[in-house]
């Protein structure tokens, strides 16, 4: 009993070990893409500037910058794949199974045609074999 615990203890070390050493990587990481993301900005703040004029600088950078943010944030509230899928068995088994007494998920004339559209495919699929 002993000598697992003694295995379970070691191997939660050592998963926090990794996790630790993890977060040290991308920390390090992040300051040297934010470092990057500042020389680049200097540099293509000059470089627009000495081309066009310090307006349009500001607005081709502060438009860059705004599309970067824009996508990293549609991306950080999107559902993952996994949470589509789980969200889509969810509506499926509460669209098959509604217990007696309890209003049905959809009115009875698209229950109906969902049946017959699924009923359909499922023949279609069978004699396709």
């Amino acid at each position: 009993m002993q000598h697992a615990a003694a295995h379970l203890e070691a191997a939660v070390a050592a998963r926090a070990r990794e996790g630790v050493r993890r977060i040290g990587l991308l920390l390090v990481s992040a300051a040297f893409l934010a470092t990057a993301a500042g020389f680049l900005t200097v540099a293509m703040w000059i470089l627009l500037e000495t081309t066009y004029s310090a307006q349009i600088a500001a607005v081709i950078l502060g438009g860059l910058y705004l599309g970067a943010g824009g996508l990293a944030l549609y991306a950080a509230l999107s559902p993952s794949r996994s949470e589509r899928e789980a969200r889509l068995a969810r509506a499926q088994a509460q669209a098959h199974a509604h217990p007696a007494g309890q209003k049905a998920p959809f009115p009875p004339l698209a229950e109906a045609f969902v049946f017959g559209l699924d009923t359909a495919l499922r023949l279609r699929r069978s004699r396709d074999r």
